[in-house]
Formats: C-alpha cells, sequence, structure tokens
C-alpha cells in the first residue's frame, strides 16, 4: 500500500529510514505520553513532594519540576543532562524549570550546557526549598 512507499534516494543512503527529521517526528507520539504523565503529576489535586537524594539528572529534573515541593539531601546533585546529548529537554523541565527559579542568566547556562549542579545551588536559585541536615535524615525532616 501507499503506506510502505520510502521516498528517499537508497542508492545514495537517503532512505527515509536514516532520516533524523523523520524518525523524530515517528517518536513525537511517545514524547506527548511522556509530557502528559509528568503533566498528570503537576496537576495532581494533592500536594506532591519531591524527595532527592544522590543524582536528579534528565528525566529526574523533569520529575521534580513537576512537584509542589522540593527537599533534597546534602550529596544531591541536579543536571538538565539532555544538553550534553545534544538533546532538547522535551518533557517538561523547560517550561517549568523557569516558572519555579525564574528566567535569570543562570538557569540558562545550567540548561543549554548540562552542568552539574550541587544542593547548595539547587537551594540558591529555588529549584528546592531547602536541603535536609543529612542524607540519613532526609525522609524524616
Amino acid at each position: 500500500g501507499s503506506d510502505d512507499v520510502d521516498d528517499g534516494d537508497e542508492e545514495n543512503g537517503n532512505s527515509s529510514s536514516n532520516d533524523v527529521a523523520r524518525k523524530a517526528f515517528r517518536f513525537r507520539p511517545q514524547i506527548l505520553e511522556m509530557q502528559r504523565a509528568f503533566t498528570a503529576l503537576e496537576a495532581c489535586p494533592v500536594p506532591v513532594v519531591a524527595i532527592i537524594q544522590g543524582f536528579c539528572i534528565g528525566g529526574g529534573v523533569d520529575l521534580i519540576t513537576a512537584a509542589d515541593v522540593r527537599i533534597c539531601s546534602p550529596n544531591a546533585v541536579f543536571s538538565v543532562r539532555e544538553a550534553r546529548l545534544g538533546l532538547a529537554a522535551d518533557v517538561g523541565t523547560l517550561q517549568r524549570l523557569p516558572k519555579i527559579v525564574g528566567h535569570n542568566s543562570r538557569i540558562r547556562e545550567l540548561v543549554f550546557t548540562g552542568e552539574d549542579f550541587g544542593s547548595t545551588e539547587a537551594a540558591r536559585i529555588g529549584l528546592v526549598s531547602r536541603i535536609s541536615t543529612s542524607n540519613e535524615s532526609l525522609v524524616r525532616e
């Protein structure tokens, strides 16, 4: 049928199966589904508290930006790592992070570079409301 048509030039290695744009377009429904999952957390009618211990990278940052309250341990490390991989953080971080912490230059730098940042900076920029006194006491506090 017409669904089987490949309009690429296979002799030159230009098959549509090698076309990055077509691959990305085919992946769009999965991205939309992931976005809906994080938005459901954000829209939850009860308060959502995110407790962060250790590494919170990429999808972890997407997840915590959908929470109402964020508390981390002293050893927490954050990163919007997609930038290091040449990808867009496209399941909510780019939309939610500026709402949480503002549109300042440092936020843009962190998002554009994928730089790691620790609990102290996360608290300073407003990503987390506070840092627990120790890794062990995080949940008890």
